[in-house]
C-alpha cells in the first residue's frame, strides 16, 4: 500500500469544512442580514464504493476542520455518478450504506451528517433497472434521503424569519434525445417507459403551473442537465438531431427553459459536467432571448473534477473553476439569494452570482468571477483533458 492520506476519510467539501468557509451568522461575506438561511448545492458526489466517492487524487493539501452553520441542504445530485451503475433495487444495505450513509452520514463528516439531502434522479440512476424506484422507497425510510417521486417540489428548511424558497426538482433523462439509440446504455426500462409526450409534456405543464401559483420569494429549479456554461449547453444546442440534444425529445428542453424564462425563476442548478460553473444565458446565437433574470449555476464537481467539462463554447460562462472539485453554498434572505463558488484547496468564495426577489431585477456578477478559466488542456488534444 502507499502512503495515506487524511483527507482520504473525507469527501470534498468536509475537507474545506473551515469555520473560513462555512462561517459564523456575523461573517459579512455571508451575513445577509436579519434570516439569512443557507444551503449546500452539491452535485454529482456519489462514486462506487467508499474509498473512490472521495475524489482522492484531488485531496486538499491540508485536511481542514472545524464546524458549520448551514441552516438545510439543497441537494442536486444523481447518485453513483461515473461509477457507470444506480442503486440496486432493494439494496439499501450496500450502495446507500457504501456511497452515502457511511460517507456522509457519519462523523467523519461532522459538518454534513445533520443535514437533510434533496436529490434529482440523472443518467446513472437510470442505468440498472429499478434504481429510480429503490431511491424513492428510501425516502420513507430515512428522512435525511429526500427524492418522494420522480419530479417534486419543496418549500426548504429556513431559519426564523428567513425566506421562502421553493424548489422545483425535474426528471431530464427523458429529455435527452441522444440516448434513443439502440445499445446506448442509458437507453433502458426507464428511459423508454417516460419516454413519450405524456410523460414528458405533462412534466413541464406541472412546472409551468406551479411556477406560476408559487407565492414563494425565490422559485428554484433544479435538473441533472446543464443548460449554459459547460461543455454540454442543452439550452443551446438547437440542432434537434439524436446527438445533439436540443430541442431534445418532444422540444422538451426549449419548453423547460421557456417555462423558467415566462415565470422568472430565480435559479436553475444543475451537475451532470464534473466541473463548477454559472452559465452565459445571454452568450451570441442562443436561441430564446434571455429574460434578464435568471442565473444559471452548475455545481457537477461533488466527487471528482473534469477538466474536459470546462472546454464549453466562447462566450458560454460568467465564470467556470476549469474542472477541479468543488460545491456551492447559497445564501438567502427576503431580497438577495447569493450564491458562492468554493473549490477545493481554498477557504475563499471564488465567484458571487447575486440574484434578487424582485423580478425585475438582473443578476449580480462579482469582478473575481472573470478570474476563472477554462482548463489550459482545452487548447490541446481531446484526450489530454481527461484524468
Amino acid at each position: 500500500m502507499g502512503e495515506m492520506h487524511p483527507c482520504r476519510n473525507q469527501p470534498f467539501v468536509e475537507q474545506a469544512g473551515s469555520p473560513g468557509l462555512f462561517p459564523s451568522t456575523t461573517n459579512p461575506a455571508f451575513n445577509l442580514g436579519p434570516g439569512t438561511s443557507h444551503y449546500l448545492v452539491i452535485g454529482d458526489w456519489g462514486r462506487t464504493a467508499a474509498t473512490q466517492s472521495i475524489g482522492i487524487d484531488q485531496c486538499s493539501v491540508k485536511d481542514y476542520g472545524g464546524n458549520n452553520d448551514i441552516q438545510g441542504r439543497l441537494q442536486q445530485a444523481e447518485t453513483a455518478q461515473l461509477a457507470d451503475q444506480g442503486v440496486y433495487p432493494g439494496d439499501t444495505t450496500n450502495r446507500f450504506q457504501q456511497d452515502w450513509a457511511q460517507i456522509y452520514q457519519t462523523p467523519k463528516t461532522p459538518n454534513l451528517q445533520g443535514l437533510t439531502w434533496y436529490n434529482v434522479f440523472g443518467n446513472h440512476d437510470i442505468v440498472i433497472n429499478g434504481s429510480v424506484e429503490a431511491q424513492i422507497a428510501y425516502t420513507s425510510t430515512n428522512p435525511k434521503w429526500q427524492i418522494p417521486s420522480n419530479y417534486f417540489l419543496v418549500d426548504l428548511p429556513t431559519v426564523t424569519g428567513g425566506p421562502k424558497i421553493r424548489a422545483f426538482f425535474v426528471d431530464a433523462n427523458p429529455f435527452i434525445a441522444s440516448y434513443n439509440v439502440t445499445g446506448q446504455k442509458y437507453n433502458k426500462a426507464y428511459y423508454q417507459a417516460h419516454l413519450n409526450a405524456a410523460y414528458i409534456d405533462g412534466q413541464i405543464s406541472w412546472l409551468t403551473n406551479n411556477l406560476a401559483a408559487s407565492t414563494a420569494d425565490y422559485n428554484i429549479v433544479i435538473g441533472h442537465y446543464p443548460l449554459f456554461g459547460s461543455a454540454s449547453q442543452y439550452g443551446f444546442d438547437q440542432t434537434g438531431t439524436a446527438t445533439s440534444p436540443y430541442p431534445g425529445n418532444f422540444n422538451a428542453w426549449q419548453k423547460l427553459l421557456t417555462t423558467i424564462y415566462n415565470n422568472k425563476a430565480t435559479a436553475y442548478l444543475n451537475g451532470h459536467d464534473h466541473v463548477m460553473t454559472a452559465g452565459n444565458p445571454n452568450q451570441p446565437g442562443v436561441p430564446i432571448p434571455y429574460n434578464g433574470h435568471t442565473v444559471f449555476l452548475t455545481s457537477g464537481a461533488g466527487s471528482w473534477g473534469e477538466p474536459n467539462d470546462s472546454c464549453g463554447p466562447a462566450n458560454s460562462y460568467l465564470y467556470t473553476n476549469g474542472g477541479d472539485g468543488g460545491f456551492i453554498i447559497v445564501s438567502a434572505n427576503a431580497t438577495t439569494f447569493q450564491s458562492d463558488f468554493f473549490v477545493l484547496g481554498s477557504l475563499f468564495s471564488q465567484c458571487t452570482i447575486t440574484a434578487f426577489a424582485d423580478k425585475t431585477k438582473a443578476p449580480i456578477i462579482s469582478d473575481n468571477c472573470s478570474l476563472g478559466q477554462p482548463n489550459a488542456c482545452c487548447n490541446s488534444p481531446t484526450d489530454s483533458c481527461y484524468r
